[in-house]
């Protein structure tokens, strides 16, 4: 019900130029390609993955409203970002990074992880 608050509030604020996180951490994907993500915030944690034509900073809006309940990580997808590429997109790629990113997390964390890319929320817990 937080996250579903937040979401359904923030973007009626003047939010865009708030900044992110500095600290970059990084996994690499199963294909060796090297997947950026941040983090912040204190609570259960909470995966963010941009859209197609965005990066973390996409989140920008949302970060002050979600850390105060939320551990959030923000990730740039492969190509985007401060995330590495590999000649030839799969679909399947795409998978695998969120799953090292939530891989990574798992070892920091206790929890169910919940996973949103931009409206959808994925709660592991269901």
């Amino acid at each position: 019900m937080i996250l579903t608050n937040i979401l359904a509030n923030v973007y009626s604020s003047n939010a865009m130029h708030i900044s992110l996180p500095s600290v970059m951490n990084h996994v690499f994907s199963l294909d060796g390609t090297r997947i950026a993500y941040w983090t912040s915030g204190q609570g259960p944690p909470l995966l963010v993955v941009h859209r197609v034509a965005a990066g973390h900073r996409r989140w920008a809006p949302l970060w002050p409203n979600l850390k105060p309940h939320f551990t959030v990580y923000a990730k740039d997808r492969r190509g985007r970002g401060e995330s590495g590429d590999t000649a030839g997109y799969e679909l399947a790629r795409e998978f695998e990074d969120v799953a090292s990113v939530v891989d990574a997390v798992a070892q920091s964390t206790t929890g169910h992880l919940r996973v949103t890319t931009n409206s959808t929320l994925s709660d592991s817990s269901q």
